[in-house]
């Protein structure tokens, strides 16, 4: 059962390749007056970068050089490290999971830092063990045995991802299962000569995976939303008093049961069940699925400041296509009409943070008819994205996979119905 998940930062969470070299490159013309070849940058890696350039620079100028380099990082960051959001809402996923998260890296903390807060990942993990933070780095297990003893881990509860034979090593030697991924696009085929215990090429497979425990949970979650729509469908047609308290006491055993698998509260939750009445249907969720000129409008949602698809919970009286017109103008504040459905998911098949309900997701395709951008009491802001442009998504609302669905199915000539 996996409770600690170690992550390799290049090449699994993200790429700095590119912008490590180009860093280098000017900080070695300036202070060495050589041109080193992206080759011969790469043939240095190994320590971190500050010990690269201690060891490749003369000594008056070691600080400055490496002052100019992370001078380059920080400011080019943005310009060659995209920000991968299927990578973010995985970490989010396995967090609100109760993971145990680390990161296990060469790059110095400098620089692990800079990336990690351009990423926006820095509030996500519970230990990040740095290059110049032990005296030997990958494939020796000294980082993987630190963060383990940070958290008060065991071996057989922690797995350890990367994409390098080195990555591979480490873990190894520290006793904790190992992946080999290559699920970043950047990926450039890094073998191991030690043999991983898993292989993933790709994070739908890996969160799937029955190693998750987070997999585990969310069978138990299921289970209790099972239990929890049983004692409710019971408490709305039981005569009896003593069946009544049983489901009543059936109902607040769910509550003690999802606060142990989720970050839910006990009582609110419990308080959250006794306002459901009668017999227990999936609730139903309308998104509103709005393309001009090849991208796709989203707005910015003001309870977590991510960004999704206008839409909400279907309000009573109102038919799908009415409430996806309705929720895109309160929303985004354009006025639309109805096309045609697109799809309909179930919430929990889908990588979405825990819910203590079923969800059914109704996808309508709207068009703009009038009005303009305007923000409201539940979305401070409303903009049209491209498929490679897209912000930091309320995954709560809508996944990453769901939004290049909904490209992938625009460009498609049948445009078939998607569903669960």
């Amino acid at each position: 059962m996996t409770k600690t998940i170690l992550f390799d930062f290049d090449g699994t969470l993200a790429d700095t390749l590119p912008l490590c070299i180009h860093a280098f490159q000017p900080v070695f013309k300036t202070y060495e007056g050589k041109n080193y070849s992206e080759e011969d940058i790469v043939a240095m890696f190994g320590p971190s970068e500050r010990e690269i350039i201690r060891e490749n620079v003369g000594n008056r100028n070691k600080e400055a050089a490496i002052d100019h380099y992370y001078d380059i990082y920080d400011r080019e960051h943005e310009d060659f490290v995209p920000k991968n959001r299927e990578v973010i809402e995985m970490l989010h996923y396995l967090k609100n999971s109760g993971m145990n998260l680390g990161i296990i890296t060469g790059k110095a903390r400098r620089s692990l830092d800079l990336s990690l807060e351009k990423l926006n990942m820095n509030d996500i993990f519970d230990v990040t063990i740095a290059g110049d933070e032990v005296e030997e780095p990958k494939p020796f297990p000294e980082s993987v045995e630190k963060a383990l003893d940070f958290l008060g881990a065991s071996t057989e509860e922690t797995l350890f991802l990367g994409d390098s034979g080195a990555d591979i090593g480490a873990g190894k030697a520290a006793g904790v299962s190992t992946a080999l991924v290559s699920w970043l696009p950047e990926y450039t085929g890094a073998s191991s000569k030690v043999e991983p215990t898993y292989k993933f090429e790709s994070l739908i497979g890996f969160l799937h995976d029955p190693i998750i425990q987070s997999e585990k949970s969310l069978e138990w979650f299921h289970w209790t939303k099972k239990i929890q729509a049983v004692s409710q469908s019971g408490l709305a047609y039981s005569k009896n008093v003593h069946d009544i308290e049983r489901y009543e006491e059936l109902r607040d055993i769910t509550a003690s049961m999802m606060e142990g698998l989720t970050d839910f509260d006990k009582f609110a939750i419990r308080d959250l069940f006794k306002g459901e009445i009668g017999y227990a249907t999936p609730k139903v969720d309308v998104r509103a699925v709005i393309f001009q000129e090849e991208k796709l409008l989203l707005v910015k949602e003001k309870s977590d400041g991510r960004w999704s698809l206008p839409g909400g919970w279907a309000d009573a009286g109102l038919t799908p296509a009415e409430v996806a017109v309705k929720e895109t103008w309160e929303e985004s504040g354009y006025e639309t009409e109805a096309s045609g459905l697109l799809g309909v998911l179930n919430y929990g098949s889908h990588p979405h943070p825990p819910f203590p309900f079923e969800v059914y997701k109704i996808f309508v395709a709207c068009d703009i008819t009038g009005g303009q951008p305007a923000r409201s009491i539940e979305t401070s802001d409303v903009g049209f994205f491209g498929e490679t442009e897209l912000p930091e998504l309320s995954t709560n609302r809508n996944t990453s996979g769901q939004i290049r669905m909904l490209f992938e199915n625009r460009n498609n000539v049948d445009q078939s119905v998607f569903f669960d």
